[in-house]
């Protein structure tokens, strides 16, 4: 099975703010309930070739290994993510908009035809939600902190 998807956002901060809280990945389990630990376990964070580990925990428990395709901080990242049967290609963008940033993420994965197409889409959208929306409330607070 081969699915694609797209799942967008915004941000009321600026672009520096979102990826000064995307950029740690060991923290994304404080803001997105979909993951769990997650480490770097080779070369430098956000260089490409990069490697990092981490639990999803949404839609199923799943241990992921995802390499660094292409970082253009704090612009853009593409990774390649692999585990429990599925590999896909991510896309994540992040465009400043007059003192907001939009966040876009497209992914093509292709796994396991257990589920249907729908069954996946729905929970990998919900899951896009989760980290998507959750990362731009994380954002919006570092914002304000870093303005105080």
């Amino acid at each position: 099975m081969e699915v694609r998807l797209e799942y967008q956002t915004v941000a009321n901060c600026h672009l520096h703010d979102v990826w000064q809280v995307f950029r740690n990945i060991e923290d994304w389990k404080r803001w997105a309930d979909v993951f769990g630990n997650a480490g770097w376990v080779q070369g430098k964070p956000w260089e490409e070739g990069s490697r990092f580990f981490i639990e999803l925990l949404f839609p199923k428990r799943v241990d992921l290994e995802v390499v660094v395709l292409k970082s253009n901080a704090p612009d853009e990242v593409v990774l390649l993510c692999h585990g429990g049967g599925y590999a896909g290609e991510q896309w994540i963008h992040f465009e400043d908009t007059f003192g907001k940033t939009q966040i876009r993420t497209a992914e093509a994965f292709v796994g396991s035809d257990k589920l249907t197409k729908e069954e996946v889409k729905t929970s990998i959208m919900q899951m896009f939600e989760r980290w998507f929306e959750g990362l731009a409330l994380e954002s919006e607070k570092h914002c304000l902190q870093v303005a105080l």
